[in-house]
């Protein structure tokens, strides 16, 4: 079984979840890119990939499972900014 990878792209940031097949959960956190939000989903992945001594591939090679959110439009709606 490989790792399970949840992303969240928000309006302020871009938080990334793993948790791996030994049960290690590991987070990033980087500002989000409202211009191009996958640069910020990618960034969160290279950061991640970073910080568990891995590579970019590696990280998503051993991926199972991939689940992408966005909390934008809820957050926009809540602060009346839309």
């Amino acid at each position: 079984m490989g790792s399970r990878i949840g992303v969240d792209v928000g309006g302020t940031f871009t938080d990334l979840v793993m948790l791996n097949d030994n049960g290690l959960l590991s987070v990033a956190k980087v500002p989000s890119t409202p211009s191009d939000p996958a640069d910020g989903v990618m960034l969160a992945i290279d950061r991640l990939a970073e910080s568990l001594s891995t590579t970019k591939q590696g990280l998503l090679e051993d991926c199972e499972l991939f689940v992408h959110g966005s909390t934008i439009v809820t957050n926009t709606m809540l602060e009346g900014k839309g």
